[in-house]
């Protein structure tokens, strides 16, 4: 019997919010899409994103799950290319 992956929910954990990228900025952003705003966080210093969508970014004082933005798990492959 084939077992499916099932997340661990993420129950009393921190998380950090991030504002939307103004209109009209960068190319970087554009493809970087909903991560723009992490990406461009000079206090940021590693992101990254699950295959089901959940971003999480660190500032230096341990991984925090950001609550304002989520993937739609169809283009976390894309989003991983570019």
């Amino acid at each position: 019997m084939r077992q499916t992956w099932d997340p661990v929910p993420m129950v009393n954990t921190p998380t950090w919010s991030f504002p939307a990228p103004p209109p009209g900025d960068s190319l970087q952003a554009a493809r970087l899409g909903p991560l723009a705003a992490v990406a461009r966080d000079k206090s940021v210093t590693d992101f990254f994103f699950m295959a089901d969508g959940r971003v999480f970014a660190d500032r230096g004082s341990g991984v925090r799950l950001v609550s304002d933005i989520h993937i739609p798990p169809s283009d976390t492959i894309e989003l991983a290319r570019t």
